[in-house]
């Protein structure tokens, strides 16, 4: 994914709904299915290395992750280094639960 292009934004989009969902019902750190249809192992490592999100700069001081920051603790606030994580996310959290991750209906995250 460092590398950018077109299946790299699609991988990122699918990592950012899956967390999404993952937040939504509660199913923290579990697997995900991703745009290539394979599972993959851990939703909120995905998200924190994949995403592009950022913690707020209290979760930053406090040594928190962006997944920590913006999907369990939903914080709203400017990333740390001015960026708008809340901004990029509020859309996903704005879809119905079917729409987010269609894929996730068949094998839900964490089972």
């Amino acid at each position: 994914m460092e590398h950018g292009g077109k299946l790299a934004n699609e991988m990122r989009e699918s990592i950012i709904r899956a967390a999404v969902y993952a937040s939504r019902t509660a199913s923290h750190s579990g697997s995900f299915i991703g745009s290539t249809g394979e599972t993959f192992p851990d939703i909120s490592k995905a998200f924190s290395n994949h995403a592009r999100c950022r913690p707020c700069a209290r979760c930053k001081n406090n040594k928190q992750g962006a997944y920590h920051c913006r999907l369990k603790r939903k914080h709203t606030e400017a990333d740390y280094d001015d960026g708008s994580s809340a901004e990029i996310l509020s859309p996903f959290f704005a879809m119905p639960l079917k729409e987010l991750v269609p894929l996730q209906e068949k094998k839900p995250i964490g089972k």
